[in-house]
């Protein structure tokens, strides 16, 4: 998953320029309908009881490489979505890192599952 701008600058101003920087307290998960870039944007699902889910990341065996465990997000309304997003904050925030893929048509109802390791951050 690419790191947005903004995670990126935050990031460097703490380690490098010892400007304060405080992690959020929990990561959501976000889906969309048009991809966001490294600048920000794309459209988030709406509709339905569509919401954000929180998300975990596990480091893995290779250094500055972390990957999701499991979470779903139920609900959800008939959407196509296109990425996936990590957001510092439930329902407004940054947008911290993101991955575009093939388009997927999820109904009604359904449950959106993001399987364990789908999503790998990579600070290499």
């Amino acid at each position: 998953m690419p790191a947005t701008e903004y995670l990126r600058t935050v990031v460097g101003n703490h380690v490098l320029n010892n400007i304060a920087y405080t992690s959020p307290e929990d990561l959501y998960v976000a889906l969309f309908t048009a991809a966001p870039t490294v600048s920000g944007g794309g459209t988030e699902v709406t509709g339905g009881s569509y919401a954000r889910a929180v998300i975990t990341f596990t480091e893995t065996a290779t250094d500055g490489e972390f990957e999701n465990n499991s979470v779903s997000i139920s609900d959800m309304p008939e959407v196509t979505v296109v990425a996936i997003g990590i957001y510092d904050d439930e329902t407004a925030g940054n947008l911290l890192a993101f991955e575009a893929f093939s388009p997927v048509s999820v109904a009604t109802s359904d449950t959106y599952p993001i399987n364990a390791g789908v999503l790998t951050v990579r600070f290499v």
